[in-house]
């Protein structure tokens, strides 16, 4: 019945598959490699988006195959779906459609995947990438090899918390919840009390900009797993008590 119910999701392409393949884990493998390379690309696209869920070597060739499918909405599923849970046995077509694919869009997802996909192909590829100047995909690299513990990458990367533009700092904090490294948590403490605006939330009738440091105490709860007392969110303006909380928590 479980099957069953598998098969029938993707059948009606329905994305309650990916729900039914993450309960069912690696069973559910023979139905969605069936489903992966259906003459339906919505069908395509839902079981790699399955594949994506469940884990090892069957479900990383689904996903390999995702990233060189036809149909571009299947393109995008398997790296998008990459970028969220990176499966080691795709690595050798991530880095290939890194470096070589023309979709850069695709390549800035790929990017980040290999920041979770060790090895030395991976750093090589990276710092090409890194190197060659091409906006967001090479930012995208540095952050990878700042997470792959590149220390050059990772300099460069803390030096833009002391960036002239807000803005830049911003997002420098945000690049440190995906490297994921909780001895960078002091860095971003130092901007705890940084309250120029950096980024507008809400409508046009209802402007209101996040400071640096709102996002400042979003990176230190992550990276340090911090218990507040308040509900933190990439919405929210903290009030000063709750920037002082956060304060007190990393003394």
């Amino acid at each position: 019945m479980n099957g069953n119910t598998l098969e029938f999701s993707l059948q009606q392409t329905s994305w309650s598959a990916v729900d039914e393949a993450r309960r069912l884990g690696e069973n559910a493998l023979p139905t969605v490699t069936t489903y992966s390379t259906d003459k339906n690309y919505k069908k395509r696209q839902i079981a790699v988006a399955c594949a994506g869920v469940i884990d090892g070597e069957g479900a990383g060739r689904i996903l390999a195959a995702g990233l060189n499918d036809e149909n571009i909405n299947v393109r995008l599923t398997a790296a998008k779906t990459l970028k969220a849970k990176p499966n080691p046995a795709a690595t050798e077509t991530v880095l290939e459609r890194l470096e070589n694919s023309q979709e850069e869009v695709i390549r800035q997802l790929l990017a980040l995947a290999a920041g979770s996909l060790p090895g030395e192909k991976t750093v090589e590829v990276l710092k090409k990438i890194e190197a060659a100047n091409e906006g967001e995909v090479s930012d995208n690299a540095q952050m990878a090899l700042a997470k792959l513990g590149d220390g050059k990458a990772k300099q460069a990367i803390l030096s833009q918390l002391d960036d002239a533009l807000p803005r830049t700092r911003y997002n420098a904090l945000e690049k440190l919840i995906y490297i994921n490294d909780p001895t960078l948590a002091r860095y971003a403490g130092k901007l705890l009390g940084d309250k120029n605006p950096a980024l507008m939330i809400g409508s046009l009738y209802t402007q209101k900009y996040r400071r640096v440091c709102d996002q400042a105490v979003d990176t230190l709860i992550f990276l340090l797993k911090l218990a507040v007392s308040f509900r933190s969110s990439v919405e929210i303006i903290y009030a000063d008590k709750e920037i002082s909380e956060v304060e007190s928590l990393t003394r």
